[in-house]
């Protein structure tokens, strides 16, 4: 499913202004988690019952206010804005994984993706990661789109 590029949050609770990638291109989420691997964070996470976030290299179940936000891109469904998600390059605090994690946010979200969304740490200043939008997004000559699969 392919998404339209959008803003991004100014904290990980608060919608900002309009702040499209530099290239106003539509971008899928397979392409932006490519990305992101590709900068090292190939690893994934989910959003558990609770509000917490479940690290998929070691199983930890850890409180979203002990996770620390890298990147954060958000996607909009192409027909529908309301069907939003939100990428999030994190680090487990138990393993040091680095990897993504996947939720939506704004109407459609539940209370446990709310929750992360609010309690996560910021650290988009880290210069781990570009803040606003996956590694190579705005320039297709450092990490070039992955190719379609036949």
């Amino acid at each position: 499913m392919a998404y339209k590029t959008g803003s991004e949050r100014s904290s990980l609770s608060q919608e900002s202004e309009d702040d499209s990638t530099a290239s106003g291109v539509e971008t899928t989420l397979l392409e932006l988690l490519s990305y992101y691997e590709q900068a090292g964070f190939g690893g994934d996470s989910f959003v558990t019952e609770g509000g917490l976030l479940l690290c998929g290299a070691c199983s930890s179940r850890v409180a979203p206010d002990h996770v620390s936000v890298h990147s954060i891109r958000r996607l909009e469904g192409p027909s529908d804005p309301a069907d939003a998600v939100g990428v999030l390059a994190v680090i487990c605090p138990v393993c040091g994984s680095k990897s993504t994690c996947v939720l939506k946010f704004g109407p459609e979200a539940t209370l446990d993706e709310a929750e992360v969304w609010s309690r996560t740490i910021d650290r988009r200043s880290s210069d781990q990661l570009p803040g606003n939008m996956a590694p190579g997004e705005d320039d297709p000559d450092v990490l070039p789109a992955p190719q379609p699969q036949p």
